[in-house]
């Protein structure tokens, strides 16, 4: 019986705004900022020059300035504003309507997504799972060889497995040389469904 993890492996970022404004007030500082499409909301950071940012608070998506009355305008502080960026996994950014990613799904659909997630991004996509990822592109060049193959299918195998996401018993990973400078690898995850997910990865060397 497959024994994967229902988890939900939410891509979680933030953005930094580069243009602001702090207003001060005898009262607070207000801060103000252009809204960015895309994003889940704000996160406000306030330091200053002797300790690092901290964060303030975080606010709605709809908001576009924030009154900061903890400090006077004898104070000296600084303000971050970031955009929180959620979603499964961002794919690209278009000009036209923002941020675009994976929408959320559950249990088989889930675990198919995951799967082609985590064998098509490299270590490093995932700011909160750096180690995440199979690195697939470092094979372009190589030689298409038994020992690349097995590579390839050992950097997919610890993707897949990686954080316990899928058990190992119920992991395969096939790689398949179909042209000189090909390999078409086959991944096989065993689920509690009455089907496997099979899923076909092609590497260009």
């Amino acid at each position: 019986m497959a024994n994967y993890a229902e988890t939900d492996m939410a891509f979680y970022s933030e953005e930094l705004l580069e243009q602001i404004e702090v207003i001060p007030y005898t009262s607070g500082n207000l801060i103000k900022w252009t809204p960015v499409e895309g994003v889940g909301g704000y996160a406000i950071y306030r330091g200053n020059q002797k300790d690092e940012f901290e964060l303030l608070i975080t606010i709605d998506e709809d908001m576009t300035e924030y009154f900061d009355d903890e400090v006077n305008s004898i104070d000296l502080f600084e303000y971050q504003v970031k955009g929180i960026i959620e979603g499964d996994f961002i794919l690209e950014e278009n000009p036209d309507t923002g941020l675009i990613d994976f929408k959320l799904t559950e249990n088989y659909e889930s675990a198919r997504q995951d799967i082609v997630n985590r064998l098509r991004t490299q270590k490093g996509d995932w700011s909160i799972y750096p180690e995440l990822g199979a690195n697939l592109e470092e094979f372009e060049g190589e030689p298409n060889t038994r020992q690349t193959g097995e590579k390839i299918a050992e950097q997919c195998f610890e993707s897949l497995t990686y954080d316990q996401r899928f058990d190992p018993l119920d992991v395969a990973v096939r790689p398949v040389p179909t042209k000189i400078n090909k390999i078409d690898v086959f991944t096989v995850v065993e689920t509690d469904d009455d089907e496997p997910i099979i899923h076909r990865n092609d590497i260009e060397l």
